[in-house]
């Protein structure tokens, strides 16, 4: 087995899907397909249930997964335990849960001058595999959405961020403004699968059944293949309305939504999780997130109420 095979099949294993995956290794499907096909040969066994939804783990490729993910993990810390033999230099590696760089960019992009000597590698990846990468000693610290299981592992909130409703147009919510939850709870929501963003889902579940709905999910046909794009063409053809981040409004061409405040407000927390006790690269990492982030909470009120552009993922 070779590391560019088992980087392949795990990313296939975290999207469910051999598109999204292939989009996200920068390749072509039939490619990453024979890749994976090629490795099961080699192991003489079925690792993946190919279906017309998607992809599911086999028992056996459930196994490699686990110990794929550990593979992986140490491979990469040799290679910054070489980085590191380097006079000067440190890498930090930083997992980030999907929404959140649009929620801090402007944060992470302060990342790039930490220090001389720290290099920060951040990648994006789904909420459950962001905080296990930790765990599992394959990265350093993560940012993911309040609500992910971080057994283990030291937590701080960095900041909190209001969500917002986002509506087609000449929807009837769109008229309320701001919008009870109470009404948006009536409401068929479309959602991104738990395995993107889990956090994000039982959160957006959980403000609602105080009110006494049973949240009607609609599921996309083919979720998450483009990201919010998809989303939003879902909430603008009329199949559900959707929440997003308060901070991921803009930045989406054409989207052709109504976004409007909620009340009473509903909010997020973003956490930060790393494993203790933290190096001295990694404590330098906690304490600028935690100062860049400190007191960042976006008013409803200083937002903008129209139809805009838009940016984010359900909750």
């Amino acid at each position: 087995m070779e590391l560019r095979q088992l980087r392949y099949f795990v990313t296939v294993a975290q999207e469910r899907h051999f598109g999204r995956a292939a989009h996200a290794l920068h390749l072509a499907t039939p490619s990453l397909s024979q890749q994976i096909r090629a490795l099961e040969r080699e192991l003489q066994v079925v690792l993946l249930e190919r279906g017309p939804r998607g992809v599911e783990l086999t028992p056996a490729g459930e196994v490699l997964l686990e110990h794929a993910r550990v593979l992986l993990g140490r491979a990469e810390h040799a290679r910054e335990a070489v980085h590191s033999a380097v006079p000067g230099t440190c890498r930090v590696a930083l997992r980030l849960a999907p929404g959140v760089p649009g929620a801090i960019g402007s944060t992470l992009r302060g990342l790039g001058v930490l220090a001389p000597e720290v290099e920060v590698d951040a990648a994006v990846s789904h909420d459950r595999d962001a905080v296990a990468a930790v765990q599992q000693d394959r990265a350093d610290a993560a940012v993911v959405w309040g609500g992910e299981d971080s057994h283990g592992l030291a937590v701080r909130t960095l900041c909190r961020i209001p969500v917002r409703i986002v509506v087609p147009p000449g929807h009837r919510l769109a008229l309320a403004n701001p919008v009870p939850v109470a009404r948006v709870a009536e409401e068929e929501t479309v959602l991104y699968p738990s395995y993107l963003a889990s956090a994000l889902r039982q959160r957006w579940t959980g403000d609602l059944s105080p009110h006494g709905h049973r949240v009607r999910v609609r599921r996309m046909s083919d979720p998450a293949a483009e990201g919010p794009a998809a989303l939003f063409r879902a909430v603008r053809a009329g199949r559900g309305v959707a929440l997003v981040t308060t901070s991921q409004e803009t930045d989406f061409a054409g989207a052709l939504v109504v976004v409007r405040p909620l009340i009473p407000p509903l909010d997020i927390a973003l956490h930060l999780v790393w494993r203790e006790p933290p190096e001295a690269a990694l404590h330098r990492l906690i304490a600028h997130l935690v100062t860049a982030c400190a007191g960042r909470v976006i008013a409803q009120s200083s937002t903008r109420d129209s139809t805009q552009s838009s940016n984010g993922y359900a909750r």
